[in-house]
């Protein structure tokens, strides 16, 4: 699975901050000796002019504020520059994770101006919204040594430094300037020194409409309600319209402020502005904003205590989870009860990494702390059911990164030995790990292992120098390394169906997606931000998908390539620990990460929509004959599980009765057919029927029943004796009377003699003159005994 990024930290130098914070009266440009200048009159995307009506010549940018800042301090090594970064974010832990900046990555070595509007840096929009969205932001100013990680800085709330109630609420902001009034930078006995004076200026111009809280802040993505306020104050008498989807709304006036609900809203998208006329009827527009809804789309379920998970899903879609649990490395899979189970398989459990076989079995790489106070990395897989470990190699704190050789069916392992080896890669072959070195000159502890369908590796890397991020691809005989960006927080790194590598990973420009086009990388911008974990797969229909996360108290996002991207917001409650994310075979996505409640609540999310209802199974206990044919009283037990939602009701029903909740097995015994129907609910609510027909006998001189008919047997064979008995009674009778009348009872045997009698029935000779037949017992008249017959012809 591809490993996690960690945020990058600067070590820690020597430093002194002073900062001070001085806010002008609001002045013209040209008041400086510089050229005014207006904002064009062109129109958004939207359609909307941002900031109100095309600024008239009356209208000139001006300087709304500034912070004043004497920054000092020193850093190990030769630096030749420095960086000034501006960075505000909606609180010091915001939110949504985010923090905006300006200044990154354009160096300094003397005094000067440095202007920043939206077309020189894509974080500009979003910072001039904080400056002027009427809540009391948190701004930061640091100051880096380039080349090099030391810095320095200091912040505060938007209120102190700006010294406004709270931010420049009524204004657009159209210009930020660094100013550099005085910089000293300085080399001696291996320290880099730096002293500066800089001020950071807000230039903007006032407007007629604007929003003020409690509206939404542009591109918020709702996740635990469908409803939202637009509120916006005008400047001066008028009269505010929403422009709601495109489709017009009326607002409600409270003095200068204008307000409108939104309820009920479905999921999806929407944009939407307001519009205002003055006195005169001279119309105004605010910036367009965005709102998504998002609501139950992604259902969110506590699996344990824990932190820094990994997370896969097997050839089913069932998902198998490792993480670092507190006391060990902890594996956790759904029960059939839809329920996790977690088990301890080792100690350790750091920097966990899972994927998994072609047989569905786990294997996972994970940290182990040993007595010299460095790391075991180490190997857990499952095999025949049970749990056995071994040890990679020994070195020092590492992530690691777990892949499946698809020739081999076996895992191999990318991890680092800092200060040391670099970057390494260990093969399990027949039970024996092999390892070598990939880049010896990696310096940094955070990576991605992707193996496509030929066996060859990718490793993609950040490093800590610069955040530089690096891709190791196997070529067949030998490594080839290519540099893809810098400034980055986190990377992963996969192959699509069709074998082509791609990256993604967070910087300071967002979060990117690059290309593998067989001599370089191709990159498009995803989402807009700063990200601290990525996670890359495919699901069975080629989709990418990335899942990325912002840092504590911030969101948890995933983004499918569907055409454009598709973002959804799957949580705006991360905790810390990382986050980890993986695609379903049907194309839908499972995450795992903690929550920000102190309480180390590691959950699981999906936006599987589970259409599949329980599996239900029917024993049927009792002497069996043949299928479905009882002759005893018969047990019924019924069982039902649901991986993903879970059961939440079982009942049964006989020949069509009432439904009944099962809760143990149960004793049928009347006799005859029955039909056994079973309905299992989960969670989701879908809803599977089961049943069976049987029959039960319990007659005992029935041949299915329980004697086999030995009664009736018995019965019929007495029957036959009786009646066998009767007719020799009868033809016994009539020798008798034969006899007695002096007849041979062997007269008539002979055709041609005239006194031979027939029996009218059976017509068998009348042996004698008695009154029933010796052959067939039937009682003959007189006339039948004293009638003399025709002669038989002889055959």
């Amino acid at each position: 699975m591809p490993s996690l990024g960690l945020r990058q930290m600067f070590p820690l130098v020597i430093l002194l901050a002073i900062g001070s914070a001085v806010v002008s009266e609001p002045r013209a440009l040209a008041g400086s000796g510089l050229l005014s200048w207006d904002l064009p009159s062109t129109d958004d995307p939207g359609g909307a002019r941002l900031g109100g009506s095309a600024p008239a010549a009356s209208d000139p940018v001006v300087l709304l504020g500034s912070i004043k800042n004497a920054q000092g301090g020193s850093a190990v090594g030769n630096s030749t520059a420095v960086e000034n970064i501006f960075s505000i974010a909606a609180s010091p832990y915001p939110t949504d994770g985010q923090w905006w900046d300006l200044g990154r990555g354009i160096p300094h070595n003397s005094t000067g101006v440095t202007n920043f509007t939206a077309s020189d840096d894509p974080d500009f929009p979003a910072i001039a919204t904080l400056l002027t969205d009427g809540l009391d932001g948190f701004i930061r100013m640091e100051t880096v040594f380039i080349p090099g990680a030391g810095g320095m800085g200091g912040g505060g709330q938007e209120s102190y430094l700006l010294q406004r109630n709270p931010d420049f609420v009524g204004n657009e902001v159209d210009m930020v300037r660094l100013n550099i009034t005085d910089f000293n930078l300085s080399y001696s006995g291996g320290m880099t020194t730096v002293f500066e004076n800089v001020s950071w200026e807000i230039w903007g111009r006032p407007v007629f409409v604007f929003f003020v809280p409690p509206t939404e802040p542009d591109n918020t993505y709702l996740v635990d309600r469908n409803s939202t306020i637009v509120r916006v104050r005008l400047a001066a008498i008028g009269v505010a319209t929403l422009e709601w989807d495109g489709v017009n709304r009326s607002m409600l006036a409270d003095g200068p402020n204008w307000s409108a609900s939104v309820l009920g809203l479905r999921n999806g998208a929407y944009s939407y502005r307001v519009w205002a006329t003055n006195e005169t009827g001279a119309p105004f527009a605010t910036p367009i904003r965005h709102l998504s809804v998002g609501v139950g789309i992604w259902r969110i379920e506590q699996v344990g205590y824990g932190f820094w998970p990994s997370v896969t899903v097997n050839a089913t879609g069932y998902p198998r989870m490792c993480y670092y649990g507190g006391g060990g490395l902890f594996y956790a899979e759904r029960s059939p009860s839809g329920w996790w189970t977690n088990a301890t398989i080792d100690g350790g459990g750091q920097a966990c990494s899972i994927t998994v076989n072609s047989r569905g079995e786990a294997r996972i790489s994970h940290l182990a702390g040993t007595a010299d106070g460095n790391y075991d990395i180490r190997y857990a897989y499952q095999r025949g059911g049970n749990w056995s470990t071994a040890t990679v190699q020994h070195g020092f704190y590492t992530y690691t990164s777990i892949a499946m050789n698809p020739i081999t069916d076996e895992p191999m392992i990318a991890y680092s030995q800092v200060s040391t080896e670099g970057l390494k890669l260990a093969t399990l072959s027949h039970d024996v790990w092999t390892t070598q070195v990939v880049d010896p000159s990696f310096y940094g502890q955070s990576m991605s292992l992707a193996i496509n369908s030929t066996g060859n590796p990718a490793i993609a890397y950040w490093d800590y120098t610069r955040g530089a991020l690096r891709v190791a691809q196997w070529m067949g005989t030998r490594w080839m390394i290519t540099t893809l960006s810098e400034r980055v927080t986190a990377t992963s790194i996969g192959f699509d169906a069709g074998g082509v590598a791609h990256v993604a990973y967070a910087s300071d420009a967002g979060l990117l997606y690059a290309t593998w086009n067989g001599t370089g990388w191709s990159t498009e911008s995803v989402d807009r931000g700063r990200y601290y974990a990525v996670s890359l797969s495919y699901d069975s229909l080629n989709r990418a998908h990335i899942g990325y996360a912002t840092d504590w108290g911030g969101d948890v996002r995933e983004t499918v390539k569907e055409g454009p991207w598709r973002i959804q917001v799957i949580s705006h409650g991360k905790g810390g620990g990382g986050a980890s994310f993986a695609a379903m075979p049907g194309g839908t996505g499972v995450a795992s990460f903690t929550l920000n409640d102190a309480n180390g609540h590691l959950v699981f999310a999906s936006d599987f929509v589970d259409t599949r209802p329980p599996a239900t199974r029917l024993s049927l206990n009792g002497t069996m004959e043949s299928p479905g044919l009882f002759s005893s009283a018969v047990r019924v037990r019924i069982e039902t599980e649901d991986e993903w939602s879970g059961v939440s009701s079982l009942e049964y029903r006989f020949d069509g009765g009432p439904w009944i909740a099962y809760s143990d097995a149960f004793l049928v015994s009347s006799e005859g057919r029955h039909v056994l129907e079973v309905r299992a609910t989960d969670g989701a609510g879908n809803v599977g029927v089961e049943s069976v027909a049987f029959v039960i006998d319990l007659n005992p001189f029935s041949f299915s029943g329980p004697l086999h008919g030995a009664p009736t047997i018995l019965a019929a064979m007495t029957a036959v004796a009786v009646l066998g008995l009767l007719f020799w009674i009868r033809y016994d009778k009539a020798r008798v009377e034969a006899l007695q009348t002096g007849v041979s009872p062997d007269r008539g045997l002979d055709p041609s003699d005239p006194q031979v009698r027939y029996c009218p029935a059976c017509e068998a000779p009348l042996i004698g003159a008695g009154r029933y037949c010796t052959n067939c017992g039937i009682r003959l008249t007189p006339a039948q005994t004293d009638t003399p017959s025709l002669p038989r012809p002889r055959l």
